[in-house]
This record gives structure tokens, sequence and C-alpha cells, in this order.
């Protein structure tokens, strides 16, 4: 499978510069910066490292796109004597194309891959685009940490927002007729 070393490169030095270690389950970084919305970047377990993007459309934010990355330790004779640590990505989440899966773990902690040519594109696409852009945005040295809570919604404000809830409501009036 194919690797991301610019993706992680730039992931991990924003990661060190607040003082995160990706390496520890549950570690998370959120980051704003005026015209680019918001970077999150997070361990979500199980060696899996999550970089999203988010932007503001009406209100709402999306991700776009949202990486997640498997962080494999790779045995690395020519280089040390120690293991070094790879980033893997498996799936993606953008705007126009929604969700792909490409890759993910299997029962025995391996990994499945099930479209080489997936993955391979999105190994390219997160060094070549998404890398390139957190460079070229300059979330390394401009972007801000925050610590600001999350918007809560009400139960009234989920259900006047939500698609299905039209649908459930449909379902409600034809069970009751």
């Amino acid at each position: 499978m194919k690797s991301t070393p610019q993706l992680q490169q730039i992931v991990t030095q924003i990661a060190a510069k607040h003082g995160v270690d990706l390496a520890g389950a549950g570690a998370h970084l959120r980051l704003e910066m005026a015209g680019h919305g918001q970077l999150v970047i997070e361990n979500i377990g199980a060696s899996r490292v999550s970089v999203t993007n988010y932007i503001e459309v009406n209100r709402d934010w999306i991700a776009d796109p949202q990486v997640v990355l498997y962080s494999a330790s790779m045995a690395a004779a020519e280089v040390s004597a120690s293991p070094v640590s790879v980033w893997i990505p498996l799936e993606i989440t953008d705007l126009f194309d929604g969700w792909r899966l490409y890759a993910e773990l299997d029962v025995q902690d391996g990994l499945a891959l099930y479209d080489p040519t997936g993955q391979a594109e999105l190994a390219r696409f997160s060094d070549d685009v998404l890398a390139r852009n957190l460079r070229r945005h300059g979330w390394l040295e401009q972007g801000q940490r925050s610590t600001a809570p999350f918007r809560a919604w009400s139960e009234d404000e989920i259900l006047a927002r939500d698609i299905r809830s039209d649908e459930m409501m449909d379902a409600g009036e034809e069970t009751a007729a």
C-alpha cells in the first residue's frame, strides 16, 4: 500500500508545534485560521489518525476533506535499527464525492485492501494536494489553537435540519392512516 510521507511530515510538525503527541489515543488538536476554516487532527484509536479541514457552509461545518490514515510501524533496517512510522491512507470524505473506503483494519489487526488503485490515488492526493495546501495556506505558521466550545444544538434545531425527519414524519402519517 502507498504511504503519505509529505502529509505525515506537515501534520506531525503542526501537532508538535502545539505540543500534541499524535501517538496517544484520543490526542486532539483543533486549529482555526481566518479564510480557511478549521483543521482538526486527532488520533481516533486503532493506530488511526484523522486529518480534517472543516469549512463553513450556511452556518454548518462540513468536512472537506477528511482523510483517515493508518499509522504503521515498519521495520527500517536500511534506515536505522528502530522501526519508523508511516501513514497509509484508508478512507476519505469530501463535499462532492462523499465517503470512500479503500482499505481498513481487519480482525487480525492487519490491513484489508479493497481498491489498490483508489488507495494509491488517495495517497497521491494526500501528498500532492492536501499536504501542499496545508503548507501553502500556512497552517503550521498561522493556525491558532481553538478552545472555543462547539455549538450545542437543541433537539428542535436538529429535527428542523435533519432531512430524515421529513421521511419519519411521512412514515408516521402513513401508519396513522
